[in-house]
């Protein structure tokens, strides 16, 4: 036990001392990655960190009996990355490298039977080369890669522990340390990368070492498939997402673009850090679900994996419809190739998303039910049993969601009318259920059925409203991208304020109110304070930071437009003023001939 603790540690204080001198080294040799328009950092970054990683891993798994194959794969996939690094191989090409060594796992790791003797060795052979790639793509933002490693090597250690082979947690643990001296010096801001001489053997590890987790899943086929897909849950996503709205805007698949998922994440306003936070805490989600999975037994792994199915389709379809936003399905569905076509043409006109992410709902409240019944103590003839009756229930709630038009919604905006129709569609289902049971059989106790009906509707609702919620957290999280400072706190001011704060989505803050009626100082408008008037603007924008004006005022003084005007100029703040009126041929105000002015609100 002692070296479980000794070995990682002794890897991270070995990390940390490599990974600055490789650093040091990097800028000597002008090894660094510059800036460019497919990358974020604006100044050259270092590279040699995954060298650093690469190589004390392999010097502490000397000591820890770690497998020579695997070392000796690791440090040629090292060698490739530093080439790619360096002299920037093609895609092809750095694919052509690592088939040798996916071809060495799949003869090598031995795995619980699923497939066919050659079609089970070409399946492994492609889940490695995923594995690669898929780490190699994510490390894109400072930190994140790193810490998804960490986290998920972490975990395949616990699975390791809890099932008495510490050789393999052993090795996992190493891989946690390396990983997390280099973290030290790669958290925002990022002094120094992995590159592909890092991510690449770090992502062939990962593979491999998810392979080996595998072997303790063996209760299950379900579990076989959903454990390596749960330890890299985050690098998986990102790559399907890519993958397929690339293809659907017509795209080439492999070139470098902004649109991963920490590209889509940044864009809704968060800060680099929290970017890597929520994306880890996502990698924690899945590796805590393939740590569960791992340990439960085949009755709890079939009637709760659909659940966690269905979390991780609902954020990989709102991230994925966050290339949509600016670029409208139908506006492109005539510009791209028939196969970008028929993808759009499913997700958004047949509604085929909605088709199966239906299933997941329904598979998720129908075995929800079935354990909820039976208090959670379940047996494996009892779900035998009861998973025939899950075609019948998916029947039943297909044709209550086609009766009450479920699918005539834009489930990306359900409203609260919606809401009401999805319960109603839940309600259907469960009455047409125990229909069909009571016809066909098999027979669904009639408890069962108000538990399946209840969380269908929960399910239903819950997935209809997820963009909106999603959304609505990540925005709380978000630096608002307009900080608004009113100017009038009057009527008209009022009127300005509640127009603003239904506009919250867009990323806009409401800083407070100015007023030269000192009577107002200090009080409050919709909640927001009245800061002072127009000659304290100076101290305003020190305490606040704003960068728009809005007057919202009938009558504004010609100094204090001046003032305003001259103000806005010296700090790059934009003016606008609020018109509460719909005519557009009305005259401008008598004072806002130097203001853009139109029948808008906000002009």
């Amino acid at each position: 036990m002692g070296s479980l603790i000794l070995a990682p540690v002794a890897a991270l204080v070995l990390s940390a001392f490599a990974v600055g001198l490789a650093r040091r080294l990097a800028w000597r040799m002008e090894w660094v990655a510059k800036p460019a328009k497919d990358r974020w950092h604006t100044a050259p970054v270092a590279l040699l960190g995954g060298v650093a990683v690469v190589g004390i891993f392999v010097l502490v798994g000397l000591f820890c009996a770690t497998p020579g194959w695997l070392l000796a794969s690791a440090l040629a996939l090292c060698a490739v990355g530093l080439v790619d690094d360096l002299v920037s191989l093609a895609p092809r090409t750095k694919l052509l490298c690592e088939l040798p060594l996916a071809l060495l796992v799949a003869a090598w790791v031995p795995i619980p039977p699923l497939l066919p003797w050659g079609l089970q060795q070409l399946a492994v052979a492609f889940w490695i080369l995923t594995a690669i790639n898929s780490f190699n793509l994510i490390d894109g933002l400072d930190g994140l890669a790193a810490g998804l490693g960490i986290i998920a090597a972490f975990a395949m250690a616990l699975i390791a522990i809890t099932h008495q082979n510490t050789a393999e947690a052993l090795t996992a643990l190493v891989l946690c340390g390396a990983l997390g001296g280099f973290l030290i010096y790669n958290f925002s801001p990022a002094t120094v990368y992995l590159g592909d001489a890092g991510s690449l053997p770090c992502g062939f590890l990962l593979g491999v070492m998810c392979l080996s987790a595998v072997r303790y899943a063996h209760e299950s086929k379900l579990a076989i498939l959903a454990t390596p897909a749960l330890l890299m849950a985050v690098p998986i996503i990102d790559t399907m997402i890519v993958t397929v709205t690339r293809l659907a805007t017509g795209r080439a698949i492999s070139n470098r673009g902004l649109d991963h998922c920490h590209h889509r994440l940044h864009n809704l306003g968060l800060s680099q850090k929290r970017v890597a936070f929520a994306l880890w805490a996502l990698g924690g989600i899945g590796a805590t679900w393939a740590v569960f999975i791992s340990l439960a037994w085949k009755p709890m792994i079939v009637t709760v994996l659909p659940l966690c199915a269905l979390m991780f389709a609902t954020v990989g379809l709102f991230l994925a419809n966050l290339s949509f936003e600016h670029e409208p399905p139908g506006r492109l569905y005539g510009a791209v190739p028939g196969l970008g076509r028929l993808i759009l043409s499913l997700a958004y006109q047949r509604r085929g998303v909605e088709f199966g992410l239906d299933f997941l709902v329904i598979s998720s409240a129908y075995y929800g039910a079935l354990l909820i019944h039976h208090n959670f103590q379940l047996t494996w003839p009892a779900v035998a049993h009861f998973s025939y009756g899950l075609p019948e229930a998916c029947l039943a709630a297909y044709t209550a969601f086609m009766a009450t038009g479920t699918y005539r919604h834009m489930w990306r905006y359900a409203s609260v009318e919606a809401a009401l129709r999805f319960e109603f569609a839940a309600v259907l289902a469960g009455l047409l259920a125990a229909l069909i049971s009571g016809a066909a059989g098999p027979w669904i106790p009639p408890a069962m059925l108000v538990i399946f009906t209840i969380a269908l509707s929960n399910l239903l609702v819950g997935t209809r409203m997820s963009f909106r919620i999603l959304g609505t957290v990540l925005n709380r999280f978000a630096a608002p991208a307009r900080k608004v400072l009113v100017v009038g706190a009057g009527s008209i001011g009022d009127s300005a304020a509640r127009e603003l704060l239904r506009a919250g989505s867009e990323r806009l803050s409401l800083v407070g109110f100015v007023d030269d009626d000192v009577f107002k100082h200090s009080m409050l408008v919709r909640g927001y304070r009245v800061l002072g008037g127009i000659p304290d603007i100076d101290r305003i924008y020190r305490e606040t930071g704003f960068n728009e004006i809005l007057i919202a005022e009938d009558e504004t003084a010609e100094i204090d437009l001046k003032s305003l005007q001259s103000f806005a100029s010296d700090h790059d703040v934009t003016i606008h003023r609020y018109l509460p009126r719909i005519d557009s041929l009305s005259p401008a105000p008598r004072n806002g001939q130097a203001l853009d002015a139109s029948a808008s609100h906000f002009a």
